[in-house]
């Protein structure tokens, strides 16, 4: 206090400026406690619930893992029951059908020997046809020994069998003695310039024709034909030895025979002599006096020879020589 009453008067503590003493009833609160049980005992009920868990899942997985191994114990005792089972089911099956399998073997076998015969009999076809074209090779050599009844090296137009003559499409289409040789020309794309002996006329007869073709693509011999009705039987070859018989009546065309042949030499300015024996409906076609094919057909039984140029695709010229026919009774 006398430190206080030292000191200025507005510095003195007054009265008011003493704050009231705190009473002492009712006591201040105190800090609530925590509630519950503590930590320790969380943590240990935690831990014990795990425990109980993981025990729960290990019994579960336990007796699951239990279940599918008996399961599986189960499945493999009845498989191998089944196994054996089968196998002697088997075992008797195979005794019983023991002879039913050795007969069916010996039909198999009996079946592969029958068919065998078949094979037996193609080749003796395929000799049999060899034979046969050696026969025909033989017949055309017998037929044209003798004298032919035309005979007829086409230099020129000298024996009266008068062959056509005369040119179209600005002389490149047409008939002509050309150096020593009949010269056939044709320009039209899949036209064939048909040429004719006019004043010929034969029935059954051999008529054979060298022919070389120097441009163009084919070209072939004409028998019984009648030139002026258009009917007419056409044997022709082209240069990549291909050949074919064909038959023109009118306005009908068909093909009687085609196909490839050896005997046939390939390229421009081959000289390739061609055949017909023409006996009745039957015809038997060569080239080179080796027989290529055969065929029948009834519509033209005599007529005119001729020879003939065909424009398959190019613009084609062909020379002719040495036409000879030797008649067949």
């Amino acid at each position: 206090m006398v430190e206080n009453e030292q000191r200025p008067f507005h510095e003195q503590t007054t009265v008011k400026d003493i704050p009231p003493a705190r009473p002492a009833w009712p006591p201040p609160p105190r800090p609530r406690p925590p509630q519950g049980p503590s930590d320790a005992v969380k943590w240990l009920a935690i831990t014990l619930a795990l425990l109980l868990v993981a025990g729960g899942l290990g019994l579960a997985i336990y007796a699951t893992i239990n279940q599918y191994t008996l399961a599986v114990a189960g499945q493999q005792n009845a498989y191998l029951q089944a196994t054996v089972h089968s196998q002697a089911t088997t075992a008797g099956s195979l005794a019983a059908t023991a002879q039913p399998l050795a007969t069916s073997q010996a039909q198999i076998y009996a079946s592969a020997t029958a068919q065998a015969q078949p094979t037996a009999t193609a080749q003796s076809a395929g000799d049999q046809a060899t034979a046969t074209a050696t026969a025909l090779n033989n017949l055309l050599t017998q037929d044209t020994s003798g004298t032919p009844a035309l005979d007829d090296p086409l230099a020129d137009n000298s024996l009266n069998n008068q062959w056509a003559t005369g040119y179209t499409d600005n002389n490149n289409t047409g008939c002509n003695f050309v150096n020593s040789s009949y010269q056939v020309q044709e320009a039209l794309q899949r036209f064939i310039r048909t040429c004719f002996a006019a004043t010929t006329n034969f029935k059954n007869f051999v008529y054979q024709v060298s022919m070389t073709i120097t441009s163009g693509n084919a070209g072939g011999i004409l028998f019984r034909a009648n030139g002026a009705n258009g009917q007419y039987y056409f044997f022709w070859i082209d240069i990549n030895r291909n050949y074919a018989l064909e038959l023109y009546n009118g306005n009908s065309h068909s093909v009687l025979a085609s196909g490839f042949s050896d005997a046939i030499l390939t390229g421009l300015d081959q000289s390739n002599t061609l055949a017909v024996i023409a006996t009745k409906g039957t015809f038997y076609l060569f080239v080179n006096q080796t027989y290529v094919t055969g065929a029948s057909d009834p519509t033209l039984s005599a007529g005119q020879i001729g020879v003939a140029a065909y424009n398959i695709n190019l613009p084609t010229s062909v020379d002719f020589s040495e036409a000879k026919v030797w008649k067949l009774t």
